[in-house]
């Protein structure tokens, strides 16, 4: 639901040193001037091409412009917020080049009822727990670690 963009967490915001790290991505809209919506691809391509054409990962964290601020908001909200399917593709690539240049806010993933739910959780169920850990041992790889360079 919409109240769900906005509603507060456990977290303590900071609100008046207008710091947005980790700030609801539904208040940061509201403030900036747009809306969440999966289905506006093109107004997140349009975020993501002034981004680019404006050279905004070239300004330093803390002297961004408020158009490149706004603009990578616009897109960090629908990256984390829309399913992967409703972005192209190559603009996952842009969005990990550029989160770290830039502060972000906290938004949780669309529902998608597509998908099946997640089993509950019973913590004192601990020979579950050491199942689920033999298995992510058992069949999945680390991830590739770089090379040294011969160093």
């Amino acid at each position: 639901s919409p109240d769900a963009l906005f509603a507060d967490d456990d977290e303590d915001h900071d609100h008046h040193d207008h710091d947005h790290d980790h700030e609801r991505c539904g208040c940061i809209a509201k403030e900036f001037g747009f809306v969440i919506d999966c289905n506006k691809t093109e107004v997140v391509q349009a975020a993501v091409d002034y981004l680019q054409d404006e050279n905004c990962i070239l300004e330093s964290k803390n002297n961004k412009t408020s158009e490149c601020i706004r603009n990578f908001y616009i897109f960090q909200a629908h990256h984390d917020f829309c399913a992967h399917d409703d972005l192209p593709a190559f603009n996952e690539i842009v969005f990990h080049a550029m989160e770290e240049h830039f502060d972000t806010c906290y938004i949780g993933r669309q529902y998608n009822p597509k998908l099946s739910m997640c089993p509950p959780v019973n913590c004192e169920d601990k020979e579950a727990l050491k199942k689920a850990v033999d298995e992510m041992y058992e069949h999945c790889e680390a991830p590739a670690t770089p090379k040294d360079n011969g160093e």
